[in-house]
């Protein structure tokens, strides 16, 4: 009976230690590098003021995503794949518009190539 109890009881304390271990390993916690801001700031050679309007137009487009979200689950349908494929696609041209009256085209050109590398803005690795 003490000898299960026993492992039992190291069999839970090595719970933390396996989460630590896999943060350390990066597949767990918070992503490495900081928030995705601050990378794309890294990744692009953001100026504060770019940063700054960046980080606004994320906040915008996650604002309105939500917004969208509620409005669906408060009416009780669910959009159908067409439906949310038109609109990712409407939002992704909106944000592109807005980042291109911040980023120069270099800028803006090595964030889409980012993009369609799987990686997404700052999602690097």
């Amino acid at each position: 009976m003490r000898r299960a109890l026993l492992i039992t009881c190291l069999w839970l304390l090595s719970f933390p230690l396996f989460a630590q271990s896999m943060h350390e390993r990066g597949r767990g916690g918070p992503p490495p590098g900081g928030p995705p801001i601050e990378r794309i700031a890294e990744d692009l050679g953001l100026t504060d003021a770019q940063k700054a309007d960046v980080k606004k137009i994320f906040e915008q487009q996650r604002a309105k995503r939500e917004a969208a979200r509620a409005e669906f689950e408060q009416s009780g349908t669910r959009p159908t794949r067409e439906q949310m494929q038109t609109r990712m696609q409407q939002d992704r041209e909106e944000m592109k518009k807005s980042l291109a009256a911040v980023l120069t085209p270099e800028q803006l050109d090595k964030l889409e190539q980012k993009m369609r590398e799987g990686r997404g803005p700052g999602n690097s690795r």
